[in-house]
């Protein structure tokens, strides 16, 4: 299980924002993901599954945290959320799910997220 931390990591954000603000944000998010992790781990050891966890705490973003920590692990498959993201925002934002299907050295799966969650609904 691997949580990479949403947080402002590139050096050209880091630079539209005040330091303290930025190690705040990007302190929250580290903690968040570690919670993110920890939550999984006891879901999954709960049915007796070989697991481990990771939060990166590198810039590198997601799409090289996932790959380095797969390949790392010599991972069978990696599983994937999938925003649903379309048109300009999935420009602006690049596909994680995208790379890792591409360059990933094992199978990938990717898991969508419900429309009706997208669009804020029960």
């Amino acid at each position: 299980m691997i949580s990479v931390p949403a947080f402002p990591g590139s050096a050209i954000e880091a630079g539209y924002i005040d330091a303290e603000a930025w190690e705040a944000a990007r302190g929250s998010a580290v903690i968040e993901a570690n919670r993110t992790v920890d939550e999984a781990l006891n879901r999954l050891q709960g049915a007796r599954l070989k697991v481990d966890g990771t939060v990166p705490t590198g810039l590198e973003g997601p799409k090289a945290s996932i790959l380095n920590e797969a390949e790392r692990w010599n991972a069978d498959l990696i599983i994937a959320g999938s925003h649903g993201r379309h048109g300009w925002d999935r420009f602006l934002l690049g596909s994680v799910s995208e790379a890792l299907a591409l360059h990933a050295p094992c199978s990938v799966e990717v898991i969508r997220e419900k429309q009706n969650q997208r669009m804020g609904e029960d």
